[in-house]
């Protein structure tokens, strides 16, 4: 359990290293002074971030496992033959808040749609072709998310109090040059996340009442992920970071920034995973991950519309219980290839 929420931590913080606020206008201005060294780019690029209140594009996750199949069994084979993919477009908006999401998952051959669109505190799912209106209490946890991101002024005012600068997530950053996407001129950064200073600054978040407050202010979240009682003590902590350092290797993230408006335009990230020394795996000799996430240029209003002929939620609880395999696609056979005796994934 402790190391899916190492697992956990460490996406959460690699995606705050892209795309968190933190830099201030000072940023801009070293770079409009003719500083274009790797750190100055970064810092203007997640400056700019501050005053994006639209955003639309594409991403992409492709996941491939290396492992001794001749210990799973059959129905398992299937899902290592081929990587798994997720890919998808989005396109978001603040005011008014709106956002529309197509998302489609291929393993073992078979492929998962869904979509979901988001209008002020509404939203609809459409699984198997169909549109469905979102549950009341997923409504709730969505404004409750859309609040805590309304205080980003205030969890950058911590970090800065707690000497947390996202900027040092990234060592070895480095500008590989100036590229172009599409007819944008972009500069491309490469870097390497420490991943011993990203566990530690988001250790100390946790354990911050303040930040808890700030981000989970109901205590729904943390309240029932048990949070107090899962945090290590320093020991644990240093043994979790050795682990960390052990199961991910070759990491980099790749940044495109434009050179006219310093805002991001893509960003990619690839790792190598291997299982700790000692650990049952089940076969699993490790796993490779490449992620990407692509930003249109500014400038397109970003509008949704309700979709027609939505059915209540009742109807997909009704519909998954009648046809299963229609909604849950390629995770049937996931669900009954890796029971009892396959891939060992929960090392990771």
């Amino acid at each position: 359990m402790r190391r899916w929420s190492i697992v956990l931590l460490m996406i959460v913080a690699l995606m705050m290293a892209v795309g968190t606020a933190g830099c201030g206008e000072a940023s801009k201005a070293a770079l409009a002074g003719g500083d274009q060294s790797p750190e100055a780019i970064l810092a203007a690029a997640m400056a700019a971030s501050e005053n994006m209140t639209e955003a639309a594009g594409s991403f992409d996750v492709n996941v491939s496992i290396d492992a001794d199949t001749s210990q799973m069994p059959e129905q398992a084979k299937a899902y290592l033959d081929e990587p798994m993919v997720l890919s998808g477009t989005f396109a978001y908006a603040d005011e008014p808040r709106a956002g529309d999401f197509d998302v489609s998952l291929t393993m073992a051959g078979e492929t998962m749609d869904v979509g979901i669109k988001l209008i002020d505190n509404l939203f609809w799912l459409a699984m198997g072709g169909q549109w469905y209106e979102g549950p009341a209490e997923m409504s709730e946890m969505m404004n409750e998310s859309f609040q805590a991101e309304a205080k980003l002024a205030e969890i950058k005012t911590l970090m800065g109090e707690m000497a947390i600068d996202p900027l040092t997530w990234l060592k070895d950053l480095r500008l590989v040059g100036e590229e172009t996407i599409g007819e944008t001129e972009v500069y491309h950064l490469s870097g390497a996340p420490d991943m011993a200073k990203i566990m530690t600054d988001m250790m100390a978040l946790l354990r911050s009442e303040e930040f808890l407050e700030l981000v989970d202010p109901s205590g729904s979240m943390t309240g029932s992920m048990g949070m107090g009682d899962m945090m290590p003590d320093a020991d644990e902590t240093q043994e979790m970071q050795t682990q960390v350092s052990e199961m991910f290797k070759d990491l980099s993230v790749d940044l495109w920034v434009e050179k006219a408006g310093s805002l991001l335009r893509k960003a990619a990230v690839t790792a190598n995973m291997v299982p700790p020394a000692g650990e049952e795996t089940g076969g699993v000799n490790g796993i490779a991950m490449e992620a990407s996430v692509s930003l249109d240029g500014p400038g397109g209003a970003v509008t949704v519309e309700p979709p027609t002929s939505a059915l209540p939620f009742d109807e997909l609880q009704r519909d998954m219980e009648e046809n299963p395999e229609m909604f849950m696609g390629p995770f049937m056979g996931l669900m009954g290839g890796f029971g009892a005796g396959g891939v060992g994934f929960d090392t990771f």
